[in-house]
């Protein structure tokens, strides 16, 4: 009695593509939602909140700004509590990320129809238009780059593979 094992009998016997290539798809989307979740929660947090005026140093992270609500106490005294401000300011901590052709795209979303892109110029720097007119010099205010290397150069984002494919 002979008995013929070929390749192609073999992988039918050992292998159900078909579940292997599903298991792969589903763990790879996973995984690219959990880093870019990640990725997103960093730079938001990278974003600190300050009065208006107050601008950040360059070469660091921009600040979102607020308003201060003013309310008088039933003795008379004044008291200070932080709103956040509704201008492009605080539109660069709406961060989101999505996914794509298999990679994920992590970013500040456009804020408003101006002719330049605010997130940019902050990330990069450049020259604008205040609201008088006047062209005005910004120092680059990274975030999104340093965010990425964070995510990058700790090992969360090689570990989340570890053990992904399962079945």
């Amino acid at each position: 009695m002979s008995v013929n094992f070929g390749i192609k009998s073999m992988k039918e016997i050992f292998f159900d593509r078909e579940k292997i290539i599903t298991s792969i798809d589903a763990a790879t989307l996973k995984n690219l939602r959990h880093a870019g979740g990640y990725m997103r929660r960093v730079a938001v947090n990278s974003i600190k909140a300050r009065p208006y005026g107050v601008s950040a140093p360059a070469g660091s992270p921009p600040f979102s700004h607020y308003t201060l609500k003013v309310r008088t106490t039933k003795r008379g005294k004044k008291k200070f509590s932080n709103v956040k401000g509704v201008g492009a300011a605080n539109g660069i901590r709406n961060i989101q990320f999505g996914l794509e052709n298999r990679a994920v795209i992590v970013g500040p979303l456009k804020h408003g129809s101006s002719v330049f892109s605010i997130p940019r110029v902050l990330e990069e720097g450049g020259q604008s238009k205040n609201s008088k007119g006047k062209t005005i010099s910004i120092a680059p205010h990274p975030f999104m780059k340093p965010a990425m290397e964070k995510t990058l150069e700790q090992d969360k984002f090689a570990k989340l593979w570890q053990n992904s494919v399962r079945g």
